[in-house]
Order: C-alpha cells, then sequence, then structure tokens
C-alpha cells in the first residue's frame, strides 16, 4: 500500500511537471516560440479528423449603383483539407521485480522519479522534430504532418514548351505533389498567370522553357496551395557550379524572402518572417558577411524566463538565444531541423499546432501532452508516461519558402 500511495503521490504533480517541461520544450526551439508568440498553437480542439476552411484570395470590391444592386459570390464553405491526428506517447514500465528487489520508500521513490524524469527528457528532445517531418513518408500510425509535408516538386528536370519544371529565370523548381488532400501543382485549383509576354510560360534560350511563376500576376487560387521553391543549385544564378554558398546566397536568400509575397492577389498576405537554417548554412551566411565586412545585426539574448503563449512581442527574442535580422526577417536555427541542406522560410500566418488536451487552468497555457498512469495488465508493476495529441496544419503552403539544392536544368 505505501508503493500504491507513492505512485499516486507522484501522479498528483506529474501534470505540473509536464506542464513545465512543455514550457521549457517552447522556450528551447525557435520554431515552438515563434508559433507561441504568435498564438499559433491553439487548442483544445477535438473531431474525428482536423479540418480548416480554403482562405484562396480576398474578394474585390465592386462597384454598384441604383440600378445595379450588389452581387456577392457563393464561397466554397465545405471544401476543406483534411488530416488525421498525430498521437505520440512516451513512458516507461517499473517491473514489480524491480519494485521488490528497492524495497524502502526512498529507494522506490527514485525509481518513480527516474522514470519521471526520463520521460520529461525523451519529450523535451524529441517531439519538435515531428514538426519538421513529411507526414505523407512517415512510418508512426497516425504521424504529425511537419512543414516538409509541403515540400512536393517535380524530380524531373527537363520538360516541354506546354509543361515547364522551372520557374523564373530557372531559380525555382515547380511544386508537385499533394498536401492534406489537395493538388500542390500550380493551377491545380483553378485560376491563371501571366508574365511579361501574357503568357505562362517563356523560353530565353530558345529551348529551355521556364514559367513565368512567381513573376508574373494572376489569381491568388492559382498558387495558394504551391510553395515556393528555390533552387540553390540551379546555374540560372550565373554558375554551373552555383550553391549556397558565400557567393550566392545573399542573392538566393533575397530572392526567395521577395518572391514569397509577390503575388498580391493570393491570401497569402506579407512576406516570410522568420527563416530557419540548418547550422551549415547559417556558418555560411554568418561567412558571407565576415568576407564583405558587413555587421551581422542580432538581437540581444534575453533569460528564458516570463510568460508565453501569448501573442505580440518580439518572437525572436523569447528563446533566449540570438538571431539574426536580415531585411526584416529573422534567420535563425532550429536543431529539429535535421536536413543539413534544406532552409525553410515562414509566414506567421502559415502554420498552426492544434491540441486535443485541456488548457492548464492555473496559466491559461495550451497543453501538448497529458499524463498517462496505470498498472501493467497481470499486476507485474506499473507503467508511467504522457501522450501527446494533435496536428500541425499549414493553412496555405503558398505561404512558406523553401531553398534546397535541386541541380542544374537542361
Amino acid at each position: 500500500m505505501a508503493g500504491t500511495n507513492t505512485i499516486q503521490q507522484y501522479a498528483s504533480t506529474w501534470q505540473a511537471r509536464l506542464d513545465r517541461t512543455t514550457d521549457l520544450t517552447i522556450r528551447k526551439r525557435h520554431l515552438l516560440s515563434f508559433m507561441s508568440n504568435r498564438g499559433r498553437i491553439t487548442g483544445p480542439s477535438g473531431g474525428r479528423f482536423v479540418e480548416w476552411p480554403l482562405f484562396v484570395q480576398a474578394k474585390k470590391p465592386r462597384g454598384f449603383g441604383r440600378n445595379t444592386p450588389p452581387n456577392y459570390e457563393t464561397a466554397d464553405n465545405l471544401r476543406m483539407p483534411q488530416l488525421n491526428w498525430s498521437s505520440y506517447f512516451y513512458g516507461e514500465q517499473i517491473h514489480v521485480l524491480d519494485i521488490e528487489e528497492n524495497k524502502g520508500k526512498e529507494q522506490f521513490i527514485d525509481l518513480v522519479s527516474n522514470a519521471y524524469d526520463s520521460v520529461e527528457k525523451s519529450f523535451s528532445q524529441e517531439w519538435a522534430d515531428y514538426l519538421f517531418q513529411d507526414g505523407s513518408t512517415a512510418t508512426e500510425e497516425n504521424p504529425m504532418y511537419g512543414l516538409k509535408s509541403a515540400f512536393k516538386y517535380y524530380t524531373a528536370t527537363t520538360a516541354t514548351s506546354g509543361a515547364p519544371r522551372q520557374g523564373y529565370e530557372g531559380k525555382v523548381r515547380l511544386p508537385n505533389g499533394t498536401y492534406a488532400g489537395y493538388d500542390t501543382t500550380l493551377g491545380a485549383n483553378g485560376g491563371n498567370w501571366a508574365g511579361d509576354n501574357g503568357l505562362t510560360t517563356y523560353n530565353p534560350s530558345g529551348s529551355t522553357y521556364f514559367h513565368w511563376w512567381p513573376e508574373g500576376t494572376g489569381d491568388g487560387k492559382f498558387d495558394f496551395w504551391s510553395p515556393l521553391i528555390v533552387n540553390t543549385t540551379s546555374q540560372g544564378w550565373g554558375s554551373t557550379s552555383a550553391a549556397f554558398d558565400t557567393t550566392y546566397c545573399e542573392k538566393q536568400i533575397d530572392f526567395g524572402y521577395e518572391y514569397s509575397a509577390r503575388n498580391n492577389t493570393t491570401a497569402a498576405k506579407g512576406p516570410v518572417e522568420l527563416i530557419l537554417m540548418p547550422t551549415k548554412s547559417l556558418l555560411v551566411w554568418r561567412e558571407r558577411f565576415a568576407t564583405t565586412q558587413r555587421t551581422i545585426v542580432e538581437t540581444a539574448p534575453v533569460p528564458m524566463e516570463g510568460s508565453i503563449n501569448t501573442s505580440g512581442g518580439d518572437m525572436t527574442r523569447i528563446t533566449g538565444t540570438p538571431c539574426i535580422l536580415h531585411n526584416g526577417c529573422t534567420i535563425a536555427t532550429d536543431y529539429s531541423l535535421n536536413d543539413s541542406n534544406l532552409i525553410i522560410g515562414i509566414n506567421p500566418d502559415a502554420i498552426e499546432y492544434r491540441t486535443v488536451h485541456s488548457m492548464n487552468p492555473q496559466t491559461g497555457g495550451t497543453r501538448i501532452m497529458t499524463p498517462h498512469r496505470e498498472a501493467i495488465p497481470g499486476g507485474s508493476g506499473i507503467m508511467i508516461g504522457g501522450m501527446s495529441h494533435g496536428q500541425f496544419i499549414i493553412n496555405s503552403p503558398r505561404k512558406l519558402t523553401f531553398w534546397y539544392p535541386l541541380g542544374n536544368y537542361t
């Protein structure tokens, strides 16, 4: 009975410990702190699936007069992207033999405490990685559909005049794939696009055809579900050996940043505000500024304390680690970004994490994990852990920009 009471005593504070772990996890990861500070971690939610309404493009005001009454468009309110909820658990079991071999109150307390510590560390170090993964290729039963889930593109480099694979100036690889049940290919959801020649494509070399996009203008529905993918190793940058190096990195980031908000008719208003780089790319960026004898502007680190899960303020300072400022955009690294070549630019309106867990009644904070405790079937011990249910969603892939080496085109 003493052991049971001890378990219950620890169980009563387990949720508080998980809440604290969630708080610290959010602070340590730039993506999570960015989302939390912008109010993009929401809940509690529910339902059989994760669904959200499509906002394709803003409605233009129409003129009317005494003889022409207002005429409104009919919205397609039932057209919604859909994903399954993700489900993850972290835990350990304490076998009855271990309990028996660790007689004495103090020894048993250490066993339970160690199990709690292990769960906390596993959650803090591993959970945020799923926010980046491609859910369509994940091996979990109910996976997270992270940022890479929208990173789909044509693998072929050659194309005919009617089906280009490269975007403007050959610096863009056109998207091709699906996310949340909708096609990411340009024009798959309707609309049209045109460049300076009034056409969708052009062939400056006389042989290779390019799509004008993202240069030009068109309907928001033409590209609202299509991410911008900048090819960092395209010869379009001026050399067949171009790469994200000290020669081209600044041009490539500026190109992606400016065109992340090029189409003024789309729902993706505003450019990306946060660019996450792997460590290798961030070091190249610093070297670029050192070789050009310029000073990198960084935010001053602040202590990891204070309130989170509130909107407003400087989302780059909440982590307590330096971030680079460039053209009004924040550049940082996130050690959950485990691809050494992929760079991701994010508009805050693009992303959201929805949790099914209840809010913390004391702080009003959002919970992304709740306790799980029960006896092992057959009475052979106890299980101590936590479960996380929710889903990462991308409201509009057009609000994301990816930089990646995809090679030369032909």
